[in-house]
Parts: C-alpha cells; structure tokens; sequence
C-alpha cells in the first residue's frame, strides 16, 4: 500500500504543481495562469477526493496497520504543502480524518508547530 501511495501521490502533486503558484512562480503568475489555476482547482480536489479512499482503511484515517509508513507521511506532507496553499479544501474532504490523525503523530506535531 505505501508504494501505491507514493504513485498516487507523485501524480497528486504534479496535478496541484501544474496549476498552482508557487514561490518559484509567483511573479509570473499572469491572469492566463490564474484562470487555469480557477478551471483546474475542483479536478485536483475531486482527485484527492477519490483517488485515495479506496485504499482507507475502515477508520478512515489511516492506509496501513501502523498508519506511518512512507507512503503515509510522504501523502501527508504533500497534502500540508498544498493545503496550506491553494488547496485548503482538501483538508476538509475525504481525507479529513487521516490528515488530522497524521497532525497530531508527536514527531510531525513538533515539525508543524516549529519545535
């Protein structure tokens, strides 16, 4: 499951990379940009949304037994990145529940918080 994660979620964040602006882009994030960014925005959701949920288990907030596998934090790190910036929505949809169990795992806790 942790490599399946890892599939999906390269092809997630090349889907949010390709239409979302970043420090790299930013100043060259013309109004032709922004309205792919505005046509673009509910397709990587819906991806988020239903490419994961399959693989859930039945608590919903984990993929794996030990719920920290590499594919596990590598997904939540994606999903901070992009829900901290164009994205936040997705902290809301499917998977809720994992995104806020994996923010309170201690070592990522202290990660978030700076410590």
């Amino acid at each position: 499951v942790s490599e399946m994660l890892l599939g999906i979620t390269s092809d997630f964040n090349k889907k949010a990379m390709d239409i979302a602006p970043s420090v790299f882009t930013v100043e060259k994030f013309d109004a032709v940009k922004k309205q792919a960014y505005q046509d673009g925005k509910a397709d990587v959701i819906d991806f988020a949304n239903s490419k994961y949920e399959k693989f859930l288990l039945p608590e919903g907030d984990r993929f794996t037994k030990s719920g920290l596998t590499f594919g596990e934090i590598d997904l939540f790190s994606k999903l901070y990145v992009h829900v901290s910036g164009a994205f936040p929505e997705i902290k809301a949809g499917k998977l809720a529940r994992f995104y806020e169990r994996m923010s309170e795992v201690p070592g990522i806790k202290k990660v978030l918080s700076g410590e």
